[in-house]
């Protein structure tokens, strides 16, 4: 899933792929499952926030914003024009 959130405490966007293993020829950073921000956001539905801590010790809220399947047109703009936002990022 490609997901768009935003940091609470900086209102920064970022807009990442959330896989299993690294995408071939993505262009996007890639989180897995497992990373700490992954596991926080699996499940979430978008406008819901979540907090996690980083492997530092500090604590992170984030919001998520959108939730789409990842496509090729990811791989070269990060969009992906026609496909519906998901209504719920998978769980593990």
């Amino acid at each position: 899933m490609v997901l768009t959130v935003r940091y609470d405490d900086t209102k920064q966007v970022e807009t990442f792929l959330l896989a299993v293993r690294e995408a071939e020829d993505s262009e996007m950073e890639v989180y897995s499952m497992q990373s700490p921000l992954g596991s926080a956001i699996a499940g979430a539905r978008p406008g819901e926030r979540r907090i996690y801590h980083t492997p530092s010790g500090t604590i992170m809220a984030v919001t998520l914003l959108d939730a789409v399947p990842y496509g090729p047109t990811h791989q070269a703009t990060g969009e992906h024009e026609d496909s519906p936002a998901s209504p719920l990022v998978p769980s593990r």
